[in-house]
């Protein structure tokens, strides 16, 4: 069975112990609260290396769409197209997830959350609605939660 690439940066790799449950949980800084994305050692606001998980916002505005048609990784080949988008969040950092929204426009209002995709790594996931319709989001993406 194929699975979805499973290599990740070590710091990355601190999402795998982050929650499924609809929420969003990246990494805050202690000193100046700046929200981080992508996961790194230091703030890229102060340089502080106190940087801690915690609940953000998901609400974010869709700002543009892509679609992968071509893909070297067998998993991705056999879901092509794959939605893809930059979000800026309302928590501040602009993050790329897969999208769960099919015919999605940029400024679309979508929330994100953090889930694992069939190969047990992390990943993010834009969709629409509240917890219930999550996971079935994730499902239509062979995404599990």
């Amino acid at each position: 069975m194929n699975l979805p690439p499973s290599r990740r940066s070590d710091v990355s790799a601190a999402l795998a112990t982050v929650p499924v449950d609809g929420a969003l949980r990246l990494q805050c800084c202690v000193h100046c609260a700046t929200v981080q994305y992508p996961p790194r050692e230091r703030c890229g606001h102060c340089l502080a290396d106190a940087l801690v998980w915690q609940e953000v916002s998901g609400e974010a505005t869709l700002l543009a769409v892509s679609a992968l048609s071509h893909s070297l990784e067998p998993w991705f080949g056999d879901r092509l197209p794959w939605a893809v988008g930059s979000l800026r969040l309302d928590a501040g950092p602009v993050v790329f997830a897969h999208l769960a929204v099919a015919g999605a426009q940029p400024g679309a209002r979508l929330r994100v959350a953090n889930a694992n995709d069939a190969s047990g790594a992390w990943c993010l996931v834009a969709f629409e609605g509240e917890s219930p319709d999550f996971t079935a989001s994730l499902e239509q993406l062979g995404i599990s939660t």
